[in-house]
């Protein structure tokens, strides 16, 4: 039985099982996964269980695993989490743009990115620019967090938030995508439509 010492992913189960259903995922077919910040797996574990039914589908997980106030070893915990669907996992430690540049050098392609690693808006800003050179065109790439911030409201620093990252980006971008409907406030989703 998986342990967890947090849960920020639960409140988006719905409206992914939402999502999936609006982009006619077919789970049955091989597919490809990157997810930037995976923690303890609680996230990756939905994943693998919900959209990843194929024996040759394959999720590349990329974090830092540092240590937290909730967790001294977030990844000795991720790794018992998986138990038997660990061969389906290519644990990635490290920097998440060196990760992806090393997926994207390697021809890695991925039909989903979920970008919830660091909450900074330049790392996030790198983590979307690498995911979408990662993508597949038709490749669906979710950031987390949109309006999450460090500070406490009405004391917010924008740099320490997703939202202006991904406002940059998608605007930027805005030729090669389509943006989906938000699947919640938490969160921006987009498929990408060319390179």
């Amino acid at each position: 039985m998986p342990t967890f010492s947090a849960d920020w992913f639960s409140r988006n189960i719905d409206d992914w099982k939402d999502l999936f259903r609006q982009v006619s995922w077919d789970r049955r077919a091989p597919k490809t996964v990157v997810e930037v910040g995976s923690f303890e797996g609680r996230s990756t574990l939905w994943i693998l269980d919900h959209l990843l039914q194929h024996p040759r589908s394959r999720i590349h997980c990329i974090d830092l695993f540092a240590p937290t106030a909730h967790n001294p070893d977030p990844r000795q915990t991720f790794v018992a989490n998986l138990g038997p669907r660990a061969p389906k996992v290519d644990i990635m430690d490290g920097r998440s743009f060196d990760a992806l540049a090393r997926l994207y050098t390697a021809g890695v392609r991925c039909d989903f990115a979920y970008i919830d690693g660091s909450h900074y808006g330049a790392d996030v800003l790198d983590d979307l620019v690498m995911s979408f050179k990662v993508a597949r065109v038709g490749g669906l790439i979710v950031c987390d967090d949109y309006l999450w911030s460090m500070e406490a409201s009405g004391r917010e620093d924008v740099l320490n938030s997703p939202k202006i990252a991904v406002d940059a980006f998608t605007t930027i971008v805005r030729r090669k995508i389509d943006i989906i409907p938000r699947p919640s406030r938490h969160q921006v989703a987009f498929i990408k439509t060319r390179d």
